[in-house]
């Protein structure tokens, strides 16, 4: 009757601990799982991101070229209004040497 106990409870121990690492075995599938999706998101993330300070560094430069093409044009333009005067002061001033 002993052994028959022994045994009894030997199958309950046996298969308690079987229960035991059977569920520490799904929490870590569980927790591997989450880390993936972590991963995935975080990758995703930094990649949104790289892409947000590209577009941002393309607006700069974008609004930087905009801007130095301005200033080449308002310098042909300031170059332009000074030989037109210097023109202008020239034609004037050529008819009063003549006389």
């Amino acid at each position: 009757m002993r052994r028959k106990l022994d045994k009894i409870h030997k199958e309950k121990i046996t298969k308690a601990e079987r229960d035991r690492l059977d569920r520490l075995n799904e929490a870590k599938k569980l927790i591997e799982k989450k880390l993936r999706q972590e991963e995935v998101i975080r990758l995703q993330n930094e990649k949104e991101k790289r892409l947000k300070e590209l577009e941002e560094r393309k607006i700069k430069a974008d609004e930087n070229r905009k801007l130095q093409e301005e200033e080449v044009n308002k310098t042909r333009e300031i170059e332009r209004e000074n030989l037109k005067e210097m023109h202008e002061r020239e034609s004037s001033n050529a008819p009063k040497q003549e006389e």
